[in-house]
């Protein structure tokens, strides 16, 4: 009497048939269009991290330099005064009374307009 086999499995060559070499030529077509567009997504989200760690490092810089120099650049409300015994046209801050700019007069500043509505 023969003994009954015991059965086991083992990873053997098999060749592949015309229909699986076609299925696996189109999921491989699948998946290579999957990595494309994986990859495109990548570099546009790669892109835009990017041009935030730009836009931070921007920021970061101009602070810095501010911070370090002790001050930075404002529109200020200025009044120009024309001093005509100086002969001199004067910007001063409103906000602090302080001269930042002082020059001659030109010609044209120098004319004062006659007040004719009296006469």
């Amino acid at each position: 009497m023969s003994e009954t086999p015991t059965r086991t499995k083992r990873a053997l060559r098999c060749n592949l048939k015309d229909e699986e070499r076609l299925e696996l030529g189109q999921r491989l077509a699948r998946e290579q269009q999957n990595l494309a567009q994986t990859e495109d997504r990548k570099a546009e989200v790669a892109s835009t991290i990017k041009a935030e760690i730009e836009a931070h490092r921007a920021t970061i810089n101009a602070l810095s330099r501010t911070l370090n120099n002790g001050y930075d650049y404002r529109d200020v409300d200025c009044d120009i005064i024309l001093n005509f015994e100086s002969n001199a046209v004067m910007l001063v801050r409103v906000d602090t009374g302080e001269v930042v700019e002082s020059r001659a007069m030109s010609a044209e500043e120098r004319q004062r307009e006659l007040d004719l509505k009296g006469t």
